[in-house]
């Protein structure tokens, strides 16, 4: 019969390591939208659950379509964690919460509230070179014509 052994615990712990790992190497300052994160969500979640049965359709033996399955899981866990650390980011928040998808009970949670999060209010526009924050001083506003940086001139007060 089936018991404990090394082999389960090596699983645990890579399962563990890969996750852990693709959030904290994630350093570029991108961030995604909610739409992208539950597109690139559900084709992971489609992937996961939908290669098995294609290939159990197709005739392959089921405990062979898991070990075909497993190394597909593993490696789109890479990117998934990395979209999960860039949803933060656009949401405002930091890597805590996407370490808190690897806990299982908490994981739904933490999705469904990165998917809801509305984008960061402040830090869009800095982030994606409006320059709008860039001197952290909250008096400067967007270039009118979207150009990075502040204007060459200041703006007179009042109208014109």
């Amino acid at each position: 019969m089936g018991g404990f052994s090394i082999w389960h615990v090596l699983l645990f712990v890579f399962a563990l390591a890969v996750p852990i790992t693709a959030i904290a190497t994630e350093r570029s300052d991108r961030r995604i939208s909610r739409q992208t994160f539950i597109i690139w969500f559900v084709a992971v979640l489609v992937i996961t659950f939908g290669l098995p049965e294609i290939l159990a359709f197709a005739g392959v033996d089921p405990q062979t379509a898991s070990m075909i399955g497993l190394p597909v899981v593993l490696i789109l866990v890479i990117p998934l964690y990395r979209q999960y650390v860039r949803r933060a980011r656009d949401a405002g928040l930091g890597k805590t919460i996407v370490y808190l998808t690897i806990i299982p009970i908490l994981s739904p949670f933490t999705t469904i509230y990165l998917m809801i999060a509305k984008p960061a209010e402040g830090d869009g526009a800095a982030a994606e070179g409006g320059g709008a924050a860039a001197d952290g001083g909250g008096a400067a506003t967007p270039r009118p014509d979207g150009g990075d940086g502040e204007p060459e001139t200041p703006r007179p007060d009042g109208g014109g």
